[in-house]
């Protein structure tokens, strides 16, 4: 999987959690997206 495509996998993840209104999800997939992106 390329990084664009991670990213992109990670940004619905962000949505669909925030969709859900699921807040500790949302931080967990933003966490490790900002690991991610560090690496």
């Amino acid at each position: 999987m390329s990084e664009r495509d991670q990213v992109l996998k990670a940004a619905a993840e962000l949505v669909s959690a925030f969709a859900r209104n699921d807040r500790e999800g949302y931080w967990a997939t933003w966490q490790a997206v900002s690991l991610s992106a560090c690496h």
